[in-house]
């Protein structure tokens, strides 16, 4: 752990509170993060992005009609 925050020039509790999900990361730390493993960006984006998504819609009674109304303005974009 203290190889990952020493190459994306952190501090290892910051990169503690990221893997606990206490933290979210900036776009730089995700790319910084996919580099040093070897993860390209945008698989690590997807899974960053769809946890916010996840996180804001979590409890509410219409989050699927939430996310198909997403898709359809997405298509339409």
């Amino acid at each position: 752990m203290r190889r990952v925050a020493a190459s994306l020039d952190i501090d290892p509790s910051t990169l503690g509170k990221i893997e606990r999900n206490t933290r979210k990361p900036t776009k730089d730390l995700i790319a910084g993060i996919g580099k040093f493993y070897g993860v390209a960006e945008e698989e690590l984006l997807v899974y960053h992005l769809s946890d916010k998504i996840a996180d804001e819609l979590r409890g509410f009674s219409k989050n699927r009609e939430v996310l198909r109304e997403a898709r359809r303005k997405l298509k339409n974009h």
